[in-house]
């Protein structure tokens, strides 16, 4: 069973005004009251998981690429915010580092930080899950299929009247389609990773790494390969 992360887990964003137009992320915020803390506890002692949307996933994984200045990411920041007050801080930097800092307050109830201790190091798990771009069942090698057809189709027009008149060549409509497309699946998924290789590093460094809009589309495509 899994449960939407969106109620407890935001990126805390700015919207830049001056053109070019682009968002920067400060950090991941982790948002909980007291109920939510129990139940998100005991969803975790069950074993459950956190679900993600598309569009999270694109902007956490451009938050962790890239940080202002379109340089690297160097270091992650969490804050936990239980009861409308930031009690816990953890900054993750990418060399193995690790910040935690903890409100005063909380430091007299061992129990209650253990608890958010606790569930902030399950959310950042969960969001660690997520930042490799998973193999799709079908993904870029769903193209076959529409591009076998639309080949096929384009034949059938150019050569409709030499198929009107031997109909026999009409057997050979779905043996070419299938043949085709059974070549153009295969052809796409041995082209998959390298072209998400190529893609990834002019990402991070190349061409698409000049503007927001280029970088985000990137990243969209990286998702859906």
């Amino acid at each position: 069973m899994t449960v939407s992360a969106h109620p407890y887990i935001q990126l805390d964003q700015e919207q830049l005004t001056p053109p070019p137009q682009s968002t920067l992320c400060h950090g991941v915020l982790f948002v909980l009251d007291h109920d939510d803390l129990l139940q998100l506890l005991a969803l975790k002692n069950k074993g459950q998981t956190l679900t993600f949307t598309d569009e999270f996933n694109l902007a956490w994984r451009k938050y962790v690429l890239f940080r202002e200045g379109d340089w690297p990411q160097a270091s992650l920041s969490f804050l936990l915010r239980y009861e409308g007050i930031n009690v816990l801080k953890t900054q993750i930097g990418l060399d193995g580092g690790v910040l935690h800092q903890v409100v005063a307050d909380l430091l007299p109830s061992p129990s209650l930080y253990q608890q958010l201790a606790e569930i902030q190091g399950w959310f950042i798990g969960q969001l660690l899950t997520q930042l490799p771009w998973r193999q799709r069942k079908y993904g870029f090698s769903c193209l076959a299929w529409p591009l076998a057809i639309a080949f096929v189709l384009i034949s059938v027009i150019l050569g409709w009247s030499t198929l009107m008149m031997q109909p026999l060549l009409w057997i050979l409509v779905p043996i070419v389609l299938g043949l085709l497309g059974w070549g153009l699946q295969t052809l796409l998924r041995q082209w998959r990773y390298p072209l998400k290789r190529w893609l990834l590093s002019q990402v991070l460094y190349g061409r698409f790494a000049q503007c927001d809009r280029l970088r985000n589309w990137g990243l969209r495509w990286l998702h859906y390969l």
